[in-house]
């Protein structure tokens, strides 16, 4: 799973929203009929310079007039005097034979030519002399025969057309030469002459300019959507036709949202009709069927932004209500500019005067209706589509409270958290209800308490005739900050209780807001000791957040800050200038640094030798696997110490200082090194690539294998000797700090081979590189071990391997990502021992995270910590695995006080108990009877043999024994298992229960 952040998951969103004008009805909505026009109309002749008609006359088979505009292409010549045709001569041009002409027509005239370059040549009174086939030779620049025909008329000008080409796909037509006789065939003098006067025309009918592409449509200007556009290569007066599906209205200002690209494109000027009548223009068309009123009309100047909201241009409208608007734009930014060649917009709003708006109070959730009119409205709905964050609780109905005693009104029943919704139905009065200018109607406190970031209420009020005639929504109240959970302006212990009620929960399946109400302050849609370390500096410490003391707090925009701030500060030589920018840029305080940090030596220093298996390259020849090894400060005396968390190869000071390695795509990656004599190692530091995107090119998994005989750039068929596999959530993921892993244990050899995975999160990327920027082999403390029964799923916490140092320990956090904890049996170490103290509800203590789960169990002594010493050994935890999972899945971390993260060893003890799940009638095999038992129970508590997750049988049972299906005491199946039908159906029952086993 992606790690967002919560600014990045909103941001799109508030963009729209931010769209809205916020005291005006939007009228236009997606699916609202809509057309592309253009003013402009044309024939489509296309004809550049160097091959314009003059070109047919100068006898020169190495040029060539070309009209890019299709069939019907031709021309209009005046001959020095008046003659009588009776055949023509054309000569082929120089290549593309599919665009030689394939027919002809002549016509004559002795009318003045007034027609013009370009044009259809229709302005004349043309008499047809003839027509036909043409049979133009397949070699390039030669005279065709001559083509001759009947004809004893006089003309001062004449007009050839070509209606068909060679090629009936070619949209072109080409031609070198062309001569006149007055002979049948082709002989006597040509009657033209280079100085004649010639113009290109195309015959065909007038048509509008207006012209799309297929992802450029007009809809995409009314589809609220960032990420699409209307561009119309009419360019310069092109527009749109829309009819509101909302009904008539006099609109009263308009709003657009810039292109993607090309500012060049923006409209400049801007001129909007109206109309009753119904519209019978097409789709690019001129637009002109209907009887149109000029509305009003003036310039706007849009910002060079991309997919950025223009101002809000007001419109003087004194014409009235109209029920569709045609807005044309006479001009863009700069016609003549790079890629000016059409119109674009990403999106338009028209606008009237709101009669209503919804206020929503920031720090209560109250909201009402507060009429900015006089009016009367029978129905409305308010909306949290994003984040779902309205209570259905809190709601003050109408219905509920009787707010309309002369009408029947009934809530919707869809009613809930996305959307709260009533109107006045059939009974009663059936007049509504109606408010006085600046009265208010309160519907409770139902929006949840959220920073301004999740700002996603939408409103509608609709009219007695069930018309939407008010849409703004107006914040008031100052703005929540981020960690700020009951508004009262500062963050402190009352917020930290509300906090700790999600603390060790997983989200998914909820909005990123509800999520945050759950504690969730980085965005990755749980609750751990990265959110608490979160809250604690935007608290601005420990002490602040433990107490009732007005403490500043660090504004809205310091969680987005905050979210890649973490780890920024570098080591010892380079730390002051960056600690310094990161506490300026969050204005909070820094880490502390009174933990009892572990330390670490490097082992082997750079290898000898890196080598990469045949088939296997790097990126760049510049990013070999020796790049892992060119910050050759680590290596110095115990530099590695100073420089672990807080060396961050994204620093601004440090980019382009150090080369990092890239193998070519995503791997697996595997490094083969000779360190020339034999390493031992218990850890390894490791610092992900740095770059523009945090999530491209991470490495979650590492595989590694010690040997003292040389692998012969070819890996052992043996499994790994330690394997170190991040979870998709791990935020050691992002960013580019250097961190120290466990290897679980010692090993040693002279020759290490590492194999290197990309993490989901790569892979989700648009572009990756596997690799890393430094690699250490490190000699550390012996592991942390959390020693996890398999007979009795009892759990315990040593710290008593060779090389133990002593451990200051913040938080705990055990995670299985299949689900095989039991929180209920989580006692934890609070009370443990002397320095384990239990909390008492004040953050004193070691406490539980009130919403530990199957998933996550999580226990932190808030407001202090506790050292657990080297030698310590047997801290139950209680029997916290589910013993009947046998999935082997436990992770072990911790965090200190200076908010630095470490993993520990998981170590399994005894024999785990002999489990088929799936056998729901527990006699050795899965099959269609376990079905059969599994199908009766579904929806009920009913205990089911061999079922892990005891509680509701619901659809995760279902899907484990479709899983086994065919097993015999613990053999593969060989099929896999059907699906009856109502499979599907008891699924949905079922369904319903079994979020219960993953969002808390």
């Amino acid at each position: 799973m992606t790690t967002p952040r919560i600014a990045s998951l909103i941001a799109a969103a508030s963009a729209l929203l931010a769209a809205h004008n916020t005291f005006a009805l939007s009228i236009l909505t997606p699916g609202d009929p809509i057309i592309a026009i253009d003013f402009d109309v044309s024939t489509g002749s296309d004809v550049r310079s160097g091959q314009l008609a003059d070109l047919l006359l100068d006898g020169n088979p190495a040029t060539k007039t070309l009209n890019r505009g299709g069939n019907n292409a031709g021309f209009i010549v005046t001959p020095s005097a008046s003659s009588i045709v009776q055949s023509f001569v054309m000569t082929t041009a120089n290549d593309a034979e599919g665009r030689d002409p394939a027919s002809w027509i002549l016509y004559g005239t002795n009318d003045p030519v007034t027609s013009t370059e370009g044009s259809n040549g229709r302005n004349e009174n043309w008499s047809a002399i003839s027509l036909g086939d043409l049979t133009l030779p397949s070699a390039r620049q030669t005279a065709a025969d001559p083509v001759g025909f009947a004809n004893a008329a006089s003309y001062s000008s004449y007009k050839m057309v070509w209606p068909t080409m060679k090629d009936p796909n070619q949209l072109l037509t080409q031609v070198a030469d062309i001569s006149f006789y007055s002979l049948l065939d082709g002989s006597g003098s040509n009657l033209l002459s280079p100085t004649d006067p010639i113009i290109s025309i195309r015959d065909v009918d007038y048509r509008s300019e207006s012209r799309i592409s297929g992802t450029g449509s007009p809809t995409h200007a009314i589809d609220g959507d960032l990420n699409t556009k209307y561009l119309n290569f009419g360019e310069e007066n092109s527009g749109f036709i829309v009819t509101p599906s909302l009904g008539s209205y006099a609109v009263s200002s308009f709003q657009i949202t810039t292109g993607n690209d090309w500012e060049n494109r923006d409209p400049a000027s801007w001129a909007l009709y109206g109309t009753n009548d119904p519209i019978t223009s097409a789709d690019n068309s001129d637009g002109q069927e209907e009887n149109w009123t000029l509305i009003d009309s003036g310039s706007v100047e849009l910002p060079s932004d991309r997919k950025a909201l223009g101002p809000v241009v007001d419109v003087n409208n004194t014409a009235g209500v109209f029920s569709s608007y045609r807005m044309v734009f006479p001009t863009v930014r700069d016609p003549e500019g790079t890629q000016a060649n059409s119109m674009q917009i990403t999106d338009i709003q028209f606008f009237v005067d709101d009669a209503a708006t919804l206020v929503v109070d920031r720090q209560t959730g109250e909201v009402k209706i507060r009429a900015d009119q006089a009016m009367t409205f029978s129905g409305y709905e308010v909306t949290s589509l994003i984040n779902q964050t309205l209570s259905p609780s809190a709601w003050d109905s109408v219905a509920s409270t009787n707010g309309d005693p002369g009408d029947t009104w009934t809530e919707s029943a869809e009613s809930g958290p996305a959307g709260l919704a009533e109107s006045d139905t059939a009974g009663g009065d059936d007049n509504g209800i109606t408010l006085a200018a600046g009265q208010m109607l309160s519907l409770g406190s139902i929006r949840s308490i959220l920073p301004a970031g999740f700002d996603d209420l939408q409103f509608s009020l609709f009219g007695l005739d069930g018309a939407k005639f008010a849409d703004g929504v107006e914040y008031v109240g100052n703005e929540v900050d981020a960690g700020d959970y009951n508004a009262d302006g500062v963050i402190d212990l009352n917020d930290w209780q509300i906090f700790r009620a999600g603390y060790g929960g997983d989200f998914d399946g909820m909005t990123a807001a509800q999520a945050y109400l759950n504690g969730d302050l980085d965005g990755d849609f749980d609750s751990d000791f990265y959110d608490f370390r979160m809250l604690v500096e935007l608290a601005g410490g420990e002490a602040a957040l433990f107490s009732y003391a007005p403490v500043p707090e660090p504004g809205v925009a310091s969680l987005a800050l905050l979210a890649g701030c973490f780890g920024a500060v570098v080591g010892a030589r380079r730390r002051a200038a960056a600690a310094l920018a990161v506490i300026a840029a969050v204005g909070v305080a820094a880490p502390g640094s009174t933990a009892s940090a572990q330390t670490f030596s490097v082992v082997g220093g750079q290898p000898n030798l890196i080598t990469i298996p045949a088939g296997q390259a790097n990126d760049m020849e510049t990013q070999g696997p020796e790049q892992l090894f060119d910050d050759t400060y680590l290596d110095e005396g115990s530099n590695i110490n100073e420089e672990m968390f807080v060396l961050d190869y994204n620093d601004p000071n440090l980019i382009g200082s150090y080369a990092q390695y890239a193998g070519d795509g995503v791997g697996p990656m595997t490094l083969f090194m000779d360190y020339g004599s034999t390493v031992s190692a218990n850890w390894f530091a490791y610092a992900q690539r740095s770059g523009g995107n945090p999530l491209a090119d991470r490495v979650g998994k590492f595989e590694f294998w010690f040997s003292n005989t040389d692998f012969g750039d070819t890996l052992p068929e043996t499994g790994p000797d330690a394997v170190v596999d991040l979870l998709p959530d791990d935020q050691r993921l992002i960013g580019a700090a250097l961190r120290p892993y466990t290897l679980s244990g010692d090993h040693s050899g002279r020759f290490v081979a590492v194999r290197l995975t990309a993490a989901a999160v790569a892979l989700s990327q648009p572009t990756n590189n596997i690799g890393g920027h430094e690699f250490r082999l490190l000699d550390g403390p012996g592991d942390v071990v959390l020693q996890v029964n398999r007979a009795t799923g009892e759990m315990s916490l040593s710290n008593n391997q060779p090389g133990a140092q002593n451990i200051e320990m913040k938080t705990i956090n055990i995670s299985s990502p299949i689900g095989a904890l039991q929180s209920d049996e989580f006692n934890g170490l609070g009370g443990d021992a002397a320095a384990f103290p239990a909390g008492t509800g004040q953050g004193d203590g070691w406490e539980i995270g009130e919403s530990s789960s199957s998933y996550r169990l999580a226990e932190a002594f808030w407001s202090g910590g506790s050292v657990l010493t080297a030698g310590a050994s047997g801290l139950s935890l209680g029997a916290a695995y589910n013993e009947l999972f046998v999935s082997e899945d436990v992770v072990f971390q911790w965090m200190n006080s200076d908010g630095k993260v470490y993993d520990g060893r998981v170590e399994y003890v005894g024999v785990a108990p002999e489990v088929l799940h799936g056998d729901y009638n527990d006699d050795g095999v899965v099959n269609a009877a376990d079905y059969s038992i599994w199908r009766d129970a579904a929806g009920t508590t009913a205990s089911l043999p061999n079922d892990p997750t005891p509680g509701v049988v619901d659809a995760s049972d279902y899907t484990r024994w479709a899983a086994n299906y065919g097993m015999v005491d613990g053999v593969v199946p060989a099929a896999a298992a059907p699906e009856p039908a109502a499979v599907v159906l008891l699924l949905g029952l079922a369904g319903g229960v079994s979020a219960r086993r993953r969002v808390r």
